[in-house]
This record gives C-alpha cells, structure tokens and sequence, in this order.
C-alpha cells in the first residue's frame, strides 16, 4: 500500500478524530465523545504503521500532531473550579469515608468513649475534672458559661470583636485537626492521643458546665458550631491512621551508600560547557511510552514530559561514503550489493522482514520462565549469524547494522542474537517517544530529594561481609573507612564494579561467574555545539546512522530554544575504547572532523564541546550490560537471584539492560523481596 492509499483509506476517520479533539479542546461535549479514546488508540497505531512504512512526513506529522493532542486532552483534569468542589463533596468526599468505614467508626469509639465516660465521671466525681481540665480551666468555664449575658461579655472582653473571636475558634479547631493527622506519622499513635485526649477534655468541661455553670448557654453554644470540627477530627485521624497504616506497610529503615556526589548513576544530563543554556543527555536518552515504572514515577513527581515529534525520527544513512535520506524509501540506490526483492523494502522494511516475525513469536520476555525452549538455541549464535538464517544478505546486514544494533557491546558479530531479539521483543507496545523537559537527571533527583538524609554521598564500598542474620558493608568516605550493619542489603552497583569488591562469603560459582564475566559496552558520546542548527536550515533530520567511527547522531536541542545547537556522536565498542586515554580536544576534533561529512558545514560553524567516556568513569566502567553468545542462557535468572541476605538490582539484572525502566523495574523487584523476606 503507498502513502497516497493510506492517506485515502483512512482520512474520513482522522478528520472525525480531528473534529472530536477540537470540539473537547474548547471544552464543547461531543455527542460522541465516549468514542474518544477508541480513535486515540486507532490513531497511535496509525502513526506507528505510517512510521514503520515510511510514508512521509506530511502523514507522520499530522497523525504525530492527532497523538500529541490527544494525549494532553486525555491527561488534562475533566473538571475544574465550582464544579469540580461540588463533586467532591458530594460524591467523592462521602466515598473516601465509606472506604475507610473501620477506620472512621474506630476514630469515632476513640473520641465519644471517652467524651461520655468523663462526662458521667463528673457528674459523680469532680476530682476527675479538675485532674483533666485543671482550677483555671473550671474558672474560665464559669467565665465562659456563668450565663448567657456573662457569657457575651467574657467573650467581647477576651477577643475584642465577635469576628476575632470567630477567628480565633476556627484557628483553635483546626489546629487540633491538623495535629490529629500529623499524629500519623508515628505509626499512628500520636493520632490516638490527640482523639482520645480531646474526647476526655471536652466530656470534663462538658460534665463541669452541667454541674457548675448554665448547661443552657453551654449546650447552645456548642451545638451551634462543634459537629463539624468534631467530625473533622474524626476524619483527619482516619486519614492519620490510613497514613501509618501505609508506612508500617512497607516500613523499613532504608540507607543509600553513593559512591558519586551526585544521584543518578547513568541517568546524566551534561550542562558544562554549554552556552545559552543548552544541554544534552550523556546518559539516558529515551522514554518510551510502554515503559509505565519510570511514567508513573514522572508522574508521582510531576516533571514534565516532552515528546520527541516523528521527524526527529527520521534518519539519515551514510554507508560506504554515500549519504541516504530514509525518506526516499523505496526509490533509494544502497552502496551495498542487496537482493532485488531487498532493494525494494528500504531499511524499514529489511527490519520487518527478518527481524520482526521472530520478535513476535519470543513472547514476554520480563516473565521468569523467559525465554521459550524453542528459542533458546538462539543465543548460541550472533545477531549476524542469526540475520544470515533469515536470508538476508551481506548488503541487507550492513544496512541492519547502523545506527542500533551494533551499539550494544561489540557490535552484532559479537552480540547473543537472542539478546538484541529480546530488546526488539520488548520494544513491540512502543507508540512514542518522550524526554524530560530540561533534563532527564530532574528525575532521580527528584527521587532523591524524595529520600533526603536517607542518602550517603561520597562513599565507595569496599568490602561486604554477610553473616547468617545479618550484612555489614565497608565503605570509604572521604578519608575515613566506616561500616554500616543491615538485615538485607540491595547491591545496584554494575557487575563491572562488584568485581572488585571483596565480599565474604564468596558467591555461589553460577553468580560469581556472572559477576567476574558479564560485559559492558563500551560507550564515549561526544556532543559539539554550533552557532546555529544549520543543519535544520539544509532540511536534514537530527538523527544519522553511519558506518563511520562516530556511528550514530542525534541533535539533543531538537526541543530546546535559542539559535545555538547541538549534534552528538554516539560511539561504542571498540572504536569507544580507541578514545579512552584521549585528551578531550583531541575527541573533539575527531568527531568533528567525521560529523562534516554527515553535516556539511560542521567545522564552519562549530564552537566547542564536551565528552563522556564511561569506561574512564571510575563508578561504572562502561555503560550498559550485554551478552556474548551463550551468556543469556547461562546466566540466565541468576542476574538477578539473590545471594543470601543480599539482593540484586540495576538495569544487568532486567529484560531491559541500557534502559531507565529496567533499573526502576529491578529495584522494585528487589525491593519486595525483601519486603516478602522480613515479613
């Protein structure tokens, strides 16, 4: 089917998707507005094939443009203002109550038990209200309800005006709210002592009003203004509860050792040197919509997302000195000797017609009897070999090659085939893509901040030594050598770096062979900054697969303002390990010196730059896991299986090595292992 066919077929449900989204965007009800996210969903995947068959910008960016749209129509809040206030007390707030119905009768026994008891104790004990409310108290309760004349008297000569003590009342009353909620946190008993200790005082003041001063002018006055403060204590204490509930639920006491003075790890957003603002991402490039671990902590956090537009996509190929653009599909003359039938399907169609029919049949691969017996023989042999299988042949492969997949490890001569088809397997759901407005290190700093004391900067594990109840790790900070003594301990530090770290007793052989084997790519971007983005001007996109040593290029400014710009060379394997040692001027110059050839008119308006080699970093040692043939099915589960009283997480131990969501996913696997441990 060619782009003109699609546009045809489907254009009468776009412009109906497009006619819903401006009525919802000026807040009209559609009639048929229910059917919103049915298109919404119909739309996503038309962008999805549209980008898969390369049908051109005019359709990729209309249906990016339907997507984005409808993504903001479908996240916004549905009601706002009066509305949305008459709702919650009318339905959601009654609801909220109904939930907690144990927990709000509780808080009610607290408070009326008390308040009635006291309030029979007076009327045959008066010691009792004066243990509770004190001689001053009874002497204010006379002033106060002596009468009704005395009563407004005392009241005007102690506030000065009935509005101040309006004021002052509800200031009282609501402190004791928030106080009684606040008492949550000390898992709950700081809420019972706050309901029980104010039922016993208002039941003695209650008890001493009706023994020594006018119950009428006391009992009007209090029936006037107290059922809704009352209440209110009662509910700020249920929430209390549910609170401590909530934190004796997963109430650990938890210690962060961070050998960086910063949170993150490879999540690293680089700002020096750049000019007027501008940064890039030197490690964690990508979020994908399917990854809901990393989204619902964006979410939880509320940083901004920004989605990356399907053009920025679209690449450029230079192999064997010839520069292709993607989009010319079909009618494109590879450098590269390919079959007839080959030379038809572009570098898209390559990838569907060896690569994707079995991706689909791999299944889940985030499940734990992953992968199926039928497919484990693939990680016997490389991505190459398996692409041979395929019949693809040597022209089809060099074109395969570029730009992904011989960015992990090695590179795909090297790499388990079985590996590079469980990321493509993992990748299926994937619509669109997002980035963190300003920065992808606003997220683990958010995390962090989220954590504050519980995190120790500056301290490098040395030794870890486990005994039958209980982990006492060695760490250096500073000058200083400290240790700390844990029940459980969750070690996410790269295998790269656990290797040279003592631990005592050994692991079993399977994961110390993991530990001493398992690789990791190596990985040096170099990111030059130019006067202007003067490659939009040539109408070239910000994204090119070569065969050259830079390998890939991505401009991260594509989203950020200002004239300047920024394009990156993404390097890795061998070729990274050749920059390792090398002065920073002098990667500059060579990636600058490449990146002209891609860019014309590079060394013309370049102005500076900065690099990340993460083999020379001494916390990691590489960027992110990979597997030789032979690795995954070997290893297999025991990346992640614990060892003892320590367990394993980070992005090596997940279906998802080289991505945020598989350190988050790793990390909340082992947290409820421990969880699941001490219980």
């Amino acid at each position: 089917m060619t782009s003109g066919d699609f546009g045809r077929e489907h254009a009468a449900r776009w412009a109906e998707a497009e006619e819903l989204l401006r009525q919802l965007e000026g807040g009209k009800k559609p009639v048929d507005g229910a059917s919103f996210p049915k298109r919404f969903r119909e739309i996503g995947g038309d962008l999805a094939l549209a980008r898969r068959r390369m049908y051109g910008s005019a359709i990729t960016e209309r249906l990016n443009d339907l997507v984005i749209r409808g993504h903001a129509v479908m996240d916004r809040s549905r009601r706002s203002g009066w509305r949305s206030f008459v709702e919650f007390v009318t339905g959601g707030f009654p609801r909220a109550v109904r939930s907690e119905w144990r927990l709000f009768w509780l808080c009610n026994a607290a408070f009326w038990i008390p308040f009635l008891g006291m309030l029979w104790i007076a009327g045959h004990d008066m010691r009792w209200v004066q243990a509770v409310i004190g001689t001053e108290g009874m002497s204010n309760m006379e002033d106060m309800y002596g009468g009704r004349s005395q009563q407004i008297a005392h009241l005007r000569s102690e506030y000065g005006s009935n509005f101040m003590m309006f004021c002052f009342y509800i200031y009282n009353n609501v402190a004791i709210d928030f106080r009684v909620f606040a008492g949550g946190i000390l898992a709950g008993l700081g809420t019972m002592f706050f309901i029980v200790f104010n039922g016993l005082h208002i039941g003695a003041s209650a008890g001493y009003a009706n023994h020594a001063c006018d119950p009428q002018s006391f009992w009007t006055f209090v029936a006037g203004h107290s059922s809704y403060e009352l209440l209110g204590m009662v509910v700020a204490g249920m929430a209390g509860l549910a609170a401590a509930l909530e934190l004796l639920e997963a109430g650990h006491e938890v210690t962060v050792l961070e050998a960086r003075l910063r949170p993150g790890g490879r999540v690293y957003t680089l700002r020096d040197p750049f000019s007027d603002g501008l940064y890039a991402e030197a490690g964690a490039l990508f979020i994908p919509d399917h990854h809901d671990a990393v989204l619902r902590y964006i979410r939880r956090f509320n940083l901004p997302l920004a989605p990356i537009p399907s053009r920025a996509m679209v690449s450029i190929y230079y192999l064997r000195d010839t520069r292709i653009l993607a989009s010319e599909g079909a009618s494109a003359r590879w450098p590269v000797e390919l079959k007839p039938e080959e030379q038809r399907l572009g570098p898209v169609g390559l990838w569907n017609r060896y690569i994707t029919p079995t991706a689909r049949k791999l299944g889940d691969p985030s499940r734990p009897d992953w992968p199926p017996e039928e497919f484990r023989r693939l990680d016997s042999i490389s991505f190459a070999a398996f692409l041979r299988e395929q019949g693809a042949s040597e022209g089809a492969i060099a074109i395969l090659r570029l730009g992904y997949f011989d960015l992990f490890g090695d590179g795909i001569d090297q790499t388990s085939a079985l590996f590079l088809l469980r990321d493509t397997a993992m990748r299926k759901d994937e619509k669109q893509t997002y980035c963190l407005r300003n920065g992808n290190d606003q997220l683990p700093k958010a995390m962090a901040a989220a954590m504050k004391d519980r995190i120790r900067y500056g301290c490098a594990v040395q030794r870890i030594e486990q005994e039958t109840a209980r982990v006492r790790v060695v760490y250096r900070r500073g000058l200083e050598t400290e240790t700390i003594t844990a029940d459980r301990v969750i070690c996410a530090l790269p295998f790269s770096i656990l290797r040279g770290i003592e631990v005592e007793p050994g692991f079993s052989p399977v994961k110390a062979r993991a530990v001493e084997t398992l690789p990791y790519t190596s990985v040096c971007r170099i990111f030059l900054q130019f006067r202007t983005k003067f490659w939009a001007r040539q109408g070239l996109p910000g994204s090119a697969n070569t065969d050259l040593p830079i390998m890939w290029c991505w401009d991260p400014t594509l989203l950020q303002g200002g004239p300047r710009g920024i394009l990156e060379a993404y390097i890795a394997g061998p070729t990274a390990r050749k920059l390792v040692g090398m002065k920073e001027t002098d990667r500059l110059l060579f990636a600058l010196t490449e990146m002209d050839k891609v860019y014309p008119g590079s060394r013309r308006e370049f102005e500076g730059g900065g690099t990340k080699s993460w083999d020379e970093d001494e916390w990691q040692r590489g960027d992110y896991a990979w597997c030789r043939p032979g690795q995954m099915t070997t290893f297999g589960a025991q990346l992640a299986t614990p060892e003892g009283r320590i367990h394993f997480a980070g992005e090596h131990t997940s279906a998802w090595p080289g991505w945020m969501q598989g350190a988050v996913v790793s990390g909340l696997r082992a947290a409820r292992e421990v969880h699941e441990a001490a219980a």
